[in-house]
């Protein structure tokens, strides 16, 4: 699953998905293949429920 395929399926941004993948919770499939301008990153299919999920925890109100 390509980075547009999760951005259609999740509502998500780009900058949203960039920030899970540097921070290790997004996993990647491709991750050693990648090098250089014009690089774009595989997803697994359960990248859907972990987007979702971050997604829907941010959305929830602050406890007070």
């Amino acid at each position: 699953m390509k980075t547009k395929q999760l951005i259609r399926e999740t509502g998500a941004t780009p900058e949203q998905i960039t920030y899970l993948r540097r921070r290790g919770i997004l996993p990647v499939t491709n991750a050693d293949n990648v090098t250089g301008a014009g690089r774009y990153y595989d997803f697994p299919d359960n990248a859907v429920e972990i987007l979702k999920t971050w997604l829907a925890k941010r959305t929830e109100p602050v406890k007070t």
